[in-house]
C-alpha cells in the first residue's frame, strides 16, 4: 500500500489515493496573477486575523493549490502561514504543528477550487501561526484524524453504500486516542467495510506507530470521498483546539 510523504511539496493535478463513495453529505445531526507581497507579513503570533484583515488577504491573496517557488508565485495554506509568521517562503514553516501542516497541505490541494479553499480552509490559516507544542499536542491531533476517519468519515462512506448498519458499527466504537484504540478500529473497519481501502491504510499506519505526518491527511482524502468538505474544516479546527486548550491550562 501506497504512502503519503510529507515531503512531496510539488504536489500533482490529481491524486492517486484511492477513494470510494459518491459525492454526499453527513446529515447535520451526525456532523461533528502575480502578487506583491511585502517581506514581513502583516500580523504575528497565534491570534486570528482582524476581520477587515481577513478580508484583505482573501481578496488579494487567494489561496492557490500546489506548491510555490516564491510567494509572487502564489500561496498554499501553510506558505501562507510561514508569511503570517515573519518565516522564509516555505510550506513547512517551523511555527506549526507538522500534523496541521500535512493535514492542511493536502486539504488546500483535494478541496475543488479557489472558494471551496476560501471557504473551508482560509478562516483556518492564522490559528496554524505558533501551533508548533511538542510532541504531545502533535499526537493527540494524530488520533483525533484517525478517529474522525474511522468512527465518522467512514461510517458516512458506507451510508453513502447503503450500508447504514455497518456504518453505525463504526459509529459506536469507542474515540480512538492511541494505538490500542486504533488496532480496535482497524479490526472492525476490516469486517464491516473491506471495500475502503484509504480508511484502512490509514488506521493500519496509526495501529503501527508509522510517523503520523505521513498518513494523517489519509483524513482529508475520506472526507473528499463524500464530499464533505465541513466535516475536514471542522476536524482541522478540533485539531488546532487541542493544541488551543493545553496552552490556557499551562
Amino acid at each position: 500500500m501506497m504512502e503519503i510523504h510529507a515531503k512531496s511539496r510539488k504536489r500533482q493535478g490529481k491524486s492517486k489515493w484511492p477513494c470510494h463513495g459518491e459525492n454526499s453529505a453527513w446529515p447535520a445531526e451526525s456532523a461533528w496573477g502575480p502578487l506583491a507581497l511585502p517581506r514581513n507579513p502583516p500580523i504575528m503570533g497565534a491570534h486570528p486575523c482582524p476581520p477587515d484583515m481577513v478580508a484583505t488577504l482573501t481578496d488579494r491573496y487567494p489561496l492557490r493549490p500546489g506548491s510555490h517557488s516564491s510567494r509572487e508565485d502564489g500561496l498554499c495554506a501553510m506558505e501562507m502561514v510561514a508569511w503570517l509568521a515573519g518565516e522564509e517562503h516555505s510550506d513547512e514553516p517551523a511555527c506549526a504543528c507538522p500534523i496541521l501542516s500535512a493535514y492542511a497541505r493536502c486539504m488546500n490541494d483535494l478541496l475543488p477550487d479557489n472558494e471551496a479553499r476560501r471557504k473551508h480552509l482560509r478562516p483556518m490559516v492564522p490559528r496554524m501561526v505558533n501551533s508548533n507544542l511538542g510532541e504531545a499536542t502533535a499526537t493527540a491531533r494524530a488520533f483525533l484524524a484517525a478517529d474522525c476517519t474511522a468512527r465518522f468519515l467512514a461510517a458516512l462512506q458506507l451510508a453513502r453504500l447503503s450500508r447504514i448498519d455497518a456504518g453505525q458499527q463504526l459509529r459506536l466504537l469507542p474515540e480512538i486516542k492511541d494505538r490500542v484504540g486504533a488496532t480496535i478500529a482497524l479490526g472492525e473497519l476490516r469486517r464491516v467495510g473491506p471495500e475502503l481501502r484509504g480508511a484502512i491504510w490509514t488506521l493500519q499506519q496509526a495501529a503501527a506507530g508509522r510517523p503520523a505526518r505521513l498518513w494523517v491527511s489519509g483524513a482529508v482524502h475520506a472526507a473528499k470521498a463524500t464530499n464533505s468538505w465541513h466535516l475536514a474544516r471542522r476536524l482541522l479546527g478540533d485539531m488546532i483546539a487541542v493544541g488551543q486548550v493545553k496552552a490556557k491550562k499551562s
